[in-house]
């Protein structure tokens, strides 16, 4: 469940090693390309989706708080999970939430039966290439914010530092024209 992240995102760097059956191994085992679901969890993370990609995760089993979708081949994945992500499909699913107060969960018969339109293959793919495209520049947005923060961030710390180690003096601004 830790590997799958808020907006579609697969974490391939947290790993748990588990023991499985070859029976089990077989049942469960992901494919590049299948589409994740978080069926039970907190309010505020069941219903996080993703993609799961290969990676160097030759060998990996969800659990069974995790449903597993496989598509026909006319649904593009990762236009379903942007999908997911829209604020109309979010809305929908936080109306199927149902649990107590720790433990939430949304049932296979519900996402089974939410209404998803899809067109044509082809323009799934133009769609998700773009969304791709904007998920990209959006995290590349945010990697340059969290750096600017950060040197933002020292550069207090170090003005702070310097003020009152003495090291910084007032200065007052000379009169013009006296």
């Amino acid at each position: 469940m830790n590997n799958i992240g808020l907006f579609g995102y697969f974490d391939s760097s947290l790993e748990t090693y588990v023991d499985a059956s070859p029976k089990e191994a077989q049942k469960f085992t992901l494919r590049d390309g299948d589409f994740l679901f978080n069926t039970r969890n907190s309010k505020e993370l069941v219903g996080k989706h993703c993609i799961f990609r290969m990676g160097n995760n030759a060998n990996a089993i969800f659990n069974n708080n995790i449903m597993r979708i496989r598509f026909a081949s006319d649904v593009d994945p990762e236009f379903v999970s942007h999908m997911f992500c829209a604020e109309t499909v979010q809305r929908q699913l936080d109306a199927m939430k149902s649990g107590t107060t720790s433990v939430f969960a949304i049932y296979q018969s519900q996402i089974m039966a939410l209404p998803i339109p899809c067109p044509s293959f082809d323009v799934q793919r133009e769609i998700a290439e773009k969304l791709n495209e904007c998920r990209a520049l959006t995290h590349e947005l945010e990697g340059i914010h969290r750096s600017k923060l950060d040197c933002l961030k020292q550069l207090k710390q170090s003005l702070l530092h310097r003020a009152f180690s003495g090291e910084l003096t007032a200065t007052m601004p000379e009169t013009i024209g006296a």
